[in-house]
């Protein structure tokens, strides 16, 4: 469990690391491969729908909000980020 948590700890960081340098569809990859190592990772699925916020993607920002909501319909920033990627 410890090197699981230390593999989705390095992940993230460099997940967000990429997202700084606008290199989005590296985030995205390795936003997704923490989601296919523990696909219930909330922090996993938040910094997809920044990511896919900033890069302006609006139908899979959608979709990643959408996801999240279901387990927490009243989240302010979900609300917020799925708004966003409407109105777009």
């Amino acid at each position: 469990m410890r090197l699981l948590m230390s593999f989705l700890a390095a992940t993230f960081l460099a997940a967000d690391a990429e997202r700084g340098q606008r290199r989005y569809s590296a985030a995205v990859d390795l936003l997704n491969r923490a989601l296919q190592v523990r696909p219930v990772s909330r922090p996993a699925r938040l910094g997809l729908l920044t990511v896919r916020l900033e890069a302006g993607e609006w139908s899979a920002a959608e979709a990643v909000a959408r996801e999240l909501l279901v387990a927490t319909p009243a989240e302010p920033a979900l609300l917020q980020g799925l708004g966003l990627a409407l109105m777009r």
